[in-house]
């Protein structure tokens, strides 16, 4: 006689109601014994319900915001390693996505990216002038070597903040040899000027007061 399944699924129901705890056991020695087959059948279910585990945890993430990003904040410190060639690797393999959401959100949030670029500009004008002599050696094809703001000051304070032309106030940061003729962005290269002198100063080179 055929089995009656319903009858069978019933009895199985309540032979684990009343042993859980022996039924957790048999099945976790089982997925120790078949760890290649569970790692199988897991990503082939995740793989055809990927919406479904999408929206899932979406909807969870929005519930419980605090734990999920305690939960992440706890993986990334346990694993930078591991997170930062993952992020390299997605960055690698989809860099048109990126740089296509990138415009489209830039496109969405003008008005608010420029807000917040004048706040940060009036916060940090000393790195967003470093920056942009960087990027203006950069366009130019000159030698470019890092000098963060704090390492510009601090050569600018040998001069004691004043024009290395006429020794009058400081107003500007100077190529000493300009970087139209060679010159490149770093620290040794450059010195505090005035506007004046900078100005008459162009791009001469080589300059009669270099020596001084």
């Amino acid at each position: 006689m055929p089995r009656d399944k319903a009858k069978n699924a019933e009895r199985m129901r309540q032979w684990r109601a009343a042993n859980r705890d022996k039924d957790r056991e048999r099945n976790r020695q089982w997925r120790a014994r078949n760890q290649g087959k569970c790692h199988e059948r897991s990503r082939q279910w995740r793989e055809s319900h990927s919406e479904e585990l999408r929206e899932y945890q979406i909807a969870y993430c929005r519930e419980h915001r605090e734990v999920a990003r305690n939960r992440s904040r706890s993986w990334y410190k346990a694993n930078r390693e591991r997170a930062a060639e993952s992020k390299r690797a997605y960055a690698e393999a989809n860099r048109e996505k990126i740089a296509e959401r990138g415009r489209a959100y830039h496109a969405a949030h003008r008005a608010e990216n420029a807000l917040r670029c004048r706040i940060w500009r009036a916060a940090n004008k000393e790195r967003f002038a470093a920056s942009g002599r960087r990027r203006r050696a950069q366009k130019m094809g000159s030698p470019c070597y890092p000098v963060p703001a704090a390492k510009i000051k601090q050569r600018m304070a040998v001069w004691g903040c004043r024009c290395w032309l006429c020794g009058g106030q400081m107003e500007a940061v100077d190529h000493v040899k300009p970087l139209s003729k060679g010159g490149a962005h770093m620290a040794c290269n450059l010195r505090p000027i005035c506007r004046s002198c900078n100005g008459r100063k162009k791009d001469k080179w080589p300059c009669p007061q270099c020596a001084a």
